[in-house]
């Protein structure tokens, strides 16, 4: 009998245990090992964020630039000479000089050389131009010359008046020769020289 009080108390014990560690997995539903447990802790964290970012700055230019500056150009340019010189041509004199005129230049061929007036202003009413003598001209290079005009019974004569004149002011202001009788004398007391047209 003792014996057996021996054996079952220690067995009660073990017994007893055995229901206690029962009882705990029983009551353990969210066990970690089976996919039917069910997770008590439902994560009710919903973002309720409701920010909103509205831009409601709005950019209106109301700078109107509007340009009243009128530019009205009334400077006319008018050119009163609107003539050609009258002379132009090519000629040949009384002492067998050849004389090409341009709008441009006056130029002289002879035995003795050449020489070149470079026209810078002309008057057809006062018959008359006022040109520098050429740089490579032999003599009075560099000076200014005159040069009057005339006509008589359609014949052409000429005189260079001045040909060393200092400027082109003091050539232009220079008396005019005598064309009262230009076969005879009036071109610084010489007779004026004809100019004959070529063919």
């Amino acid at each position: 009998m003792r014996h057996a009080i021996r054996f079952f108390v220690p067995a009660l014990l073990v017994l007893s245990l055995a229901l206690l560690g029962c009882g705990d997995d029983d009551d353990d539903t969210g066990g970690g090992g089976g996919d039917g447990g069910t997770d008590g802790g439902a994560d009710t964290d919903t973002d309720t964020d409701a920010d909103t970012d509205t831009d409601t700055d709005t950019d209106t230019d109301t700078d109107t630039d509007t340009d009243t500056d009128t530019d009205t150009d009334t400077d006319t340019d008018t050119d009163t000479d609107t003539d050609a010189l009258e002379i132009i041509g090519e000629y040949d004199d009384d002492y067998d000089t050849s004389h090409v005129i341009t709008e441009a230049s006056w130029t002289q061929t002879s035995m003795y050389g050449t020489s070149i007036f470079n026209i810078s202003s002309f008057d057809n009413d006062a018959d008359f131009l006022v040109a520098q003598n050429d740089a490579s001209n032999d003599y009075n290079p560099g000076l200014w010359s005159r040069f009057d005009w005339t006509w008589v019974s359609e014949v052409l004569w000429y005189c260079q008046i001045a040909y060393d004149a200092a400027d082109e002011e003091t050539s232009a202001a220079a008396t005019g020769a005598d064309d009262s009788d230009p076969a005879t004398g009036g071109c610084g007391g010489l007779p004026w020289s004809q100019l004959t047209p070529l063919p």
